[in-house]
């Protein structure tokens, strides 16, 4: 599918989410003059995949001004490519626009380490970037991905005050499609979870993982079986190697005891 480009426009200021390929980027410019004649100001890259080859201006335009996450900017530098990103922050940070504060916020390592959420807070929409999805979640652990993050951002996310949300690929959905993607992602690593302590071995997890009862069964060949899962599966064995690490007892002095850690795992 192909991605959402979402246009804001606020008075005499223009912000643009999202990106167009080489191949595309007339038909941007050409669908962007039917809603307003002036100048994009504020490009925002939502992830490190948010982006063309070389840079994540998708207009080329040099007086807009690329707004993204500190390792979206380091991504493009180890890769070599020339990069264009002249705004980056860490946690969050807001824009205040003619007549709207839009709110950019990084919550945890998630689809990837960089995935930034964009609240448009007096209209209550969220754009959310690869956070959310109406498929099957695509953790890139390359790019710094976890599933215990994208948990905790799903978390965050529902915290905002928000009723409509853009995906990246896909409808607009809302703040309850949300809440279900979220329902559903938590058990999903319960249930990796215990094949581990079954000793079920990497190889059969894709077989032996039950969905059928949940609200999105998985389907055959999809990534998130052939990629996504075995993936996960390493994610929380090393979860678990460090839990029983950490709770194996010490020769601590009484006094600096510690008591044995619990399981921080959803």
């Amino acid at each position: 599918r192909e991605e959402n480009i979402a246009v804001f426009v606020d008075g005499n200021e223009v912000l643009l989410i999202g990106s167009a390929d080489a191949d595309h980027r007339e038909e941007l410019r050409t669908c962007i003059a039917r809603i307003t004649d002036l100048p994009v100001k504020y490009i925002i890259a939502t992830h490190q995949h948010d982006r063309q080859p070389n840079n994540i201006n998708t207009l080329s335009d040099p007086d807009a001004v690329t707004i993204a996450h500190e390792n979206t900017r380091a991504q493009i530098f180890a890769s070599g490519r020339q990069n264009s990103t002249e705004l980056v922050f860490t946690d969050s940070t807001t824009l205040f626009l003619d007549n709207s504060r839009i709110e950019l916020q990084h919550f945890a390592n998630s689809h990837t380490n960089s995935d930034i959420v964009v609240l448009f807070a007096n209209e209550r929409i969220l754009h959310a970037g690869d956070l959310f999805t109406d498929g099957y979640p695509i953790i890139d652990y390359a790019s710094g991905g976890s599933s215990r993050g994208w948990v905790e951002a799903l978390d965050r996310i529902l915290a905002l005050d928000f009723e409509t949300i853009i995906l990246d690929r896909g409808p607009v959905m809302t703040r309850t499609d949300v809440q279900l993607f979220r329902d559903w992602f938590v058990p999903v690593r319960t249930r990796v979870r215990q094949l581990i302590e079954r000793s079920i071995p990497r190889r059969r997890v894709a077989r032996e993982f039950m969905a059928e009862d949940l609200p999105r069964p998985l389907e055959d060949d999809t990534l998130f079986l052939s990629r996504t899962l075995p993936n996960l599966y390493d994610e929380l064995v090393e979860a678990r190697q460090e839990l029983l690490s950490a709770s194996q007892p010490t020769s601590l002095a009484p006094e600096d005891a510690r008591p044995p850690a619990t399981d921080p795992l959803p």
